[in-house]
């Protein structure tokens, strides 16, 4: 009862509150009608007070006649009396109603009633009035009407002392138990407001707690991805360089074939790091895509190709269908949308055991965008299960990571890439049926595209003959790689374990480019830059393009590098490749993968 008490306190606060104040304005509004029934009262009475104090006044008027007619024999003894008797009367009504208490007709009707004490005993006892005093007393008598009819005139006429008079006759006390009951209802709302207050001020504090608490394990994870990053891709770098070194050398078939396993098995590692880096960029909103033109057909056909040996494996057939009108150029990013494809196709060779895979692509609704449709003979997803798959680190059954492996991030990037381009990505699927994802892009065809056939094949390594190179990084096995990769290239080559042993090379003499690590021991590859980038403003010398070669490549850390003067950046593990294309581009041009001065980084071939 306690806990469910607690649960819904705030609910019942908020009851409770409702409540009083419900009974407040019931309250008030009784209390309000009560005070109209004490002014009609008020008014009632006003109204009669009037009325007997104007009959007063005229029965002293009258009882004056009835003595100034005695002496002329017009009246009688007897009349005097009974308007003496009758002007009593009047008088002890107006004093019952209280009226002895107000400012004017208080003192008047004082008057009357000392004048009527003095004069009662000579009028009844005497056997009869003289002249004389029969005058006087007229006299008398008209000096008092006059005083109370002033009094009388002051009191109902002036609107000050006719509010007074009125208040007087209104029920002055208010009952207690309302005052009571209205200060109990009113403290109560207090309390209320007050908890309200309380709570919200409780609560904002607690969730700025919680955002700071929310901040720092957010940026703990970023440091740690950063960590394993590194610490996964620099040998990595070591494994699929060498492996890749290895594989240009006389091989016997079993020598190859357990090379294939080691380079297969670093790429399904890559391939991982990727993803949970590209998880990690979604959730900080620093997802990012470069829109260039590109052929459809060949991101097709290097989808299809990449997992066609392993859909022979199997004995699946692996089919690729493409629209004629598709086979055109359209302008977006193809490495995701490779991404998005390589995901989808994995997936459908991974789980299927019979049939085949086909891969279809066609225009969209009305012309417009492209739909991409993978669909599979496998054993379906449960329609239970279809809700949460794309969902980070979700499964349709908890033991397809037994039995298949992978991290369960695939199609959560794949969703967010499609959203991300302004598309979406969809599922249906039933059990023992099979499964089709299907992709749509609302991707803009381009024309008079020529394909950059030196970015394609970037072999050609006459350009780098001669030209000094400075590959500055604390790993001795990735200064290897690289000298390796450029040995063809008769490129003079200077070797860094440091960055201040790079900014003491780059001041005895100058470079074609430098290949520059980031994290290194005494002065990072970052701060290096910097210095360098110093020097060069200070003697007012060439530009030098410098390439961040590092395994530390989210998003926030790409940034601080553009910053600090890095032309572009390329991931390890290295490609051969990638690194003779940007050389020979930095070569030619100075600003390697470069626009407007924006850096970019480099694609991963694995």
């Amino acid at each position: 009862m306690w806990r469910l008490l607690r649960e819904n306190a705030r609910t019942l606060r908020a009851l409770v509150a409702v409540c009083a104040a419900t009974a407040l304005a019931v309250l008030f509004f009784y209390q309000e009608l009560k005070d109209l029934e004490e002014k009609e009262r008020a008014l009632f009475s006003s109204n009669s007070t009037l009325w007997r104090t104007s009959e007063t006044i005229l029965e002293i008027q009258r009882l004056s006649a009835a003595v100034a007619a005695y002496p002329d024999g017009r009246s009688t003894k007897q009349d005097i009396e009974t308007r003496f008797d009758v002007l009593w009367n009047r008088l002890s009504l107006i004093e019952n109603m209280g009226l002895t208490t107000t400012r004017e007709l208080g003192p008047a009707l004082s008057t009357v009633r000392v004048f009527l004490e003095d004069k009662e005993p000579a009028l009844y006892d005497a056997p009869d009035i003289s002249d004389a005093d029969a005058v006087v007393l007229a006299a008398d008598l008209e000096l008092i009407a006059k005083a109370l009819r002033r009094a009388w005139v002051t009191t109902f006429m002036d609107e000050d002392s006719q509010r007074e008079f009125l208040e007087m006759h209104e029920n002055g006390s208010t009952d207690r138990s309302f005052d009571i009951l209205s200060l109990f209802l009113i403290a109560l709302l207090m309390t209320y407001v007050l908890s309200e207050v309380f709570m919200a001020n409780r609560a904002q504090s607690t969730e700025r707690q919680l955002r700071k608490m929310a901040s720092a394990a957010n940026e703990a994870k970023s440091r740690f991805l950063a960590n394993v990053s590194h610490e996964i891709r620099t040998p990595l770098n070591g494994i699929m360089g060498m492996a890749g070194e290895l594989g240009r050398s006389d091989l016997t078939e079993d020598q190859r074939e357990c090379l294939s396993v080691i380079e297969q098995s670093g790429g399904l590692l890559l391939c991982t790091i990727d993803d949970v880096l590209d998880l990690s960029k979604v959730e900080a909103g620093r997802f990012e895509l470069e829109y260039a033109p590109f052929q459809l057909s060949n991101v097709l056909h290097a989808a299809r190709d990449l997992h066609s040996a392993k859909a022979r494996q199997k004995g699946l057939t692996l089919d690729l269908e493409i629209d004629p009108d598709v086979t055109s150029w359209f302008e977006g990013d193809s490495r995701r949308l490779q991404q998005v494809l390589h995901n989808l196709v994995s997936n459908a060779v991974k789980f299927t055991d019979f049939g085949g895979v086909d891969l279809l692509a066609s225009r969209g609704p009305n012309g417009f965008g492209v739909v991409i449709k993978v669909s599979d003979t496998g054993p379906g997803i449960p329609e239970a299960a279809l809700g949460r798959i794309f969902e980070p680190f979700a499964q349709a059954d908890v033991s397809v990571t037994r039995r298949y492996g992978g991290t369960g991030l695939g199609l959560t990037i794949s969703r967010q890439i499609c959203e991300s381009m302004g598309g979406h990505l969809s599922v249906e699927s039933a059990p023992g049926q099979g499964t089709t994802f299907e992709v749509f892009l609302p991707l803009k065809s381009v024309s008079g595209v020529v394909e950059d056939v030196s970015s394609v094949q970037p072999e050609a390594l006459a350009r780098l003959n001669g030209c000094r190179i400075l590959v500055a990084d604390d790993n001795a096995t990735n200064r290897l790689i690289i000298t390796r990769y450029l040995e063809p290239s008769r490129c003079e080559l200077a070797q860094a374990a440091s960055g201040q042993e790079a900014l003491d090379l780059m001041k005895a003499g100058p470079f074609d480019a430098i290949l520059m690590d980031i994290q290194m021991p005494g002065m990072d590859g970052v701060e290096a830059t910097r210095r360098i980038r110093a020097l060069e403003e200070m003697d007012e010398g060439p530009r030098v393009p410098i390439c961040a070669v590092t395994a530390n490549v989210l998003s926030h850390q790409i940034d601080d590098y553009l910053a600090a003067g890095i032309d572009c950046v390329l991931p390890k593990p290295l490609s051969k490749r990638n690194l003779l294309n940007v050389l020979d581009r930095m070569i030619d041009t100075g600003a390697p993968l470069a626009e407007n001065g924006v850096g970019k980084v480099a694609g991963n071939p694995y």
